[in-house]
């Protein structure tokens, strides 16, 4: 799956490469604004505002694809009809290779980056925990780069199952939150390698940067040089993960609701 989902979604990058880099670049304006400028106190906001330009992303690179997406089901595979989404946020349309019009309909999708946030910051908890448990109580005598290694794969892990949930949310407009972590679980189950590649690689791009300048007092010039550069691949990678996600979503199996029968 991985490599067919590669192929497919470097034709997408192809054809948007500068508008899906430039976008890939701008999620991570908020971050370094918010977290690093202004304080860790407004790094939550950040991550709402990065999670949106990453529908937007997302949008983007799947209106570029060489087939429009399947359309969303009526009826799951059961045949039984599909309840529809309550609220749902603006359809995905050919205009949204245009970067401006791709961020305008993903911050439509506000609430559910909110939600979504959430459950990437749950999964960062649980990864915390998960390591504090792991040391015997012994992660705070760990250095910052010791930390960053240890957390990073098993942040993956978790963040595996839930990766998906913005393809749900930016492609389909669903802003149920919930079901769309629930169908990330579900692909998932079918290719969790690939699933935990995606989590992993932006990631280790930035702690690969932070190691990179670790150290007391490192000199100026090169913690801007270094900056600069993992910026620029994380924003490569990031295109490139995005895109491959849309691909495996798209693959994926499917989960939806169906009406209640009852009245």
């Amino acid at each position: 799956m991985l490599a067919t989902a590669f192929r497919d979604g470097l034709g997408a990058v192809r054809r948007v490469w500068w508008r899906a880099f430039g976008v890939a670049l701008l999620s991570y304006l908020p971050l370094a604004l918010l977290g690093s400028v202004l304080g860790g106190a407004l790094l939550s906001l950040g991550l709402v505002l990065h999670v949106l330009v990453t529908f937007a992303l997302a949008r983007l690179v799947a209106a570029a694809r060489a087939e429009p997406l399947p359309p969303v089901p009526r009826v799951d595979e059961l045949g039984r009809r599909v309840e529809p989404p309550r609220n749902a946020g603006p359809p995905l349309t050919p205009e949204d290779a245009s970067p401006v019009t791709a961020l305008r309909n993903a911050f439509r999708l506000w609430r559910p980056a909110v939600r979504v946030t959430g459950l990437y910051l749950l999964a960062g908890l649980a990864a915390g925990l998960t390591v504090v448990a792991l040391s015997g109580g012994r992660f705070a005598e760990y250095g910052p780069n010791a930390q960053l290694v240890a957390v990073l794969p098993v942040s993956a892990v978790f963040t595996a199952f839930v990766v998906l949930a913005v393809q749900r949310v930016a492609l389909e407009g669903d802003t149920r939150v919930l079901v769309a972590a629930a169908h990330s679980a579900r692909i998932a189950r079918t290719a969790y390698g690939v699933l935990l590649l995606l989590a992993i690689a932006e990631p280790a791009v930035a702690v690969g940067g932070s190691l990179l300048v670790s150290g007391d007092h490192p000199p100026v010039g090169r913690v801007v040089a270094v900056g600069l550069g993992t910026l620029l691949l994380a924003a490569f990678v990031k295109v490139l993960v995005t895109a491959v996600a849309n691909e495996v979503y798209a693959r994926g199996p499917r989960l939806d609701l169906p009406v209640d029968a009852e009245p």
